[in-house]
C-alpha cells in the first residue's frame, strides 16, 4: 500500500467518523445539549453541521492525489478539536454529566488519533 493510499484511507475514516458524529449531533441535539451541561442547542446544531461539512471536505480531498498543505490543515483542525475539547471541559461554565465528559474525552482521543495518523502519512514535499 502506497503512502498516498494509506493517507486516503485515513482521510476517509476521519470523514466517516466526523460525518457520523455530525449526524448524531443533529439527530440527538437536545439530549446531547443536556448531557453537555446545558450547552445552548444552537451550538450543538452548529457543530453538527460543521462536522458534516468537514466530513465532505475530507472525502473530497481523499478523491485525488492529496496535497501536503490540505493534510496539514486537517491535522491542525483535528489538533484544534482536541485542544478545544480540553478547554471546554476545563473552562466552560457548563457542567457536563459523566456521560458528557466521556463523550468529549472519547471523541477527542479518536480525533487525536486521526491527527497523528494523518501527520505520519503526510505526502512528501513536492
Amino acid at each position: 500500500m502506497t503512502r498516498d493510499s494509506k493517507l486516503q484511507n485515513v482521510l476517509r475514516a476521519n470523514a466517516a467518523f466526523s460525518g457520523l458524529s455530525g449526524l448524531l449531533m443533529l439527530v440527538f441535539s437536545a439530549r446531547l445539549a443536556e448531557t453537555l451541561g446545558g450547552l445552548p442547542l444552537w451550538i450543538v446544531l452548529a457543530i453538527g453541521v460543521g462536522l458534516l461539512v468537514y466530513a465532505a471536505d475530507l472525502v473530497w480531498t481523499a478523491r485525488a492525489k492529496v496535497k501536503r498543505s490540505a493534510v496539514a490543515l486537517f491535522v491542525a483542525a483535528d489538533c484544534g478539536w482536541v485542544i478545544g475539547s480540553a478547554l471546554f471541559l476545563l473552562l466552560a461554565p457548563f457542567s457536563p454529566t459523566e456521560l458528557g465528559v466521556g463523550l468529549v474525552v472519547g471523541a477527542a482521543l479518536i480525533v487525536g488519533l486521526f491527527a497523528g495518523a494523518q501527520a505520519l502519512a503526510l505526502p512528501e514535499e513536492a
